[in-house]
């Protein structure tokens, strides 16, 4: 009786431990997917654009052109803007250009100095 009782405790605490161990690795993973600010961002950017195109394929077989394409320039809007954080009111074709410019100008810089 004795026995079993300590084999019974002993059970319940490797269970208790491999239990927390198991919570432990999970928790960290999740930290360090939410730390990547990166790629969060993209992949809200992803999941939003792919909520609207899906929403405009749904107008374009109703027939429905002019919400068709209303849609999906607001799924390339939100996209550019979640991609490039900026908010949806600052969003303009000479700030995106801009920005665009600012990357294509670093990425020349670090192509030149490779």
């Amino acid at each position: 009786m004795e026995l079993s009782l300590k084999s019974n405790i002993l059970d319940f605490l490797v269970s208790l431990f491999l239990s927390f161990i198991f919570l432990l690795i999970v928790f960290r993973q999740r930290a360090l997917e939410r730390s990547n600010i990166v790629g969060m961002r993209g992949k809200k950017a992803n999941i939003i654009a792919q909520k609207r195109l899906r929403n405009a394929k749904r107008l374009m077989t109703e027939g429905l052109q002019n919400e068709f394409y209303d849609e999906v320039l607001r799924a390339l809007w939100d996209y550019v803007g979640y991609k490039l954080n900026i908010p949806t009111e600052a969003l303009s074709r000479d700030n995106i250009a801009r920005i665009f410019a600012l990357i294509m100008l670093i990425m020349k810089l670090s192509i030149s100095f490779c």
